[in-house]
């Protein structure tokens, strides 16, 4: 779980280490810990509000969207980021659909 922290730390601070790392982080969401499950969800959280347009960014949604079904404190943090997401989408850069056509 700590790894997982710091390697998190170090990927929101620098996207250039995303290639690097970010299938890591992908494989702990399915670790038999929860804890490393949610350290790792935590992560992905904090690099899709960081960096909302990455090339990678439709993979780690899908990955958290697969967790739904997972224990409730996991489906929590699942449906919490997601509410994050789409409700501070202008906040963070995410473009939006223009009005008018």
């Amino acid at each position: 779980e700590a790894t997982i922290e710091l390697v998190g730390r170090h990927l929101v601070s620098d996207q250039n280490l995303i290639p690097l790392y970010l299938d890591t982080i992908l494989g702990r969401v399915l670790d038999t810990a929860v804890s490393v499950r949610k350290r790792a969800l935590r992560v992905l959280r904090a690099l899709l509000l960081a960096y909302p347009n990455h090339a990678r960014a439709a993979d780690v949604c899908v990955r958290l969207a697969g967790r739904i079904a997972d224990e409730d404190s996991i489906r929590k943090l699942v449906v919490q980021t997601i509410r994050e997401l789409w409700f501070s989408a202008g906040s963070h850069g995410v473009a939006s659909p223009s009005k008018g056509g």
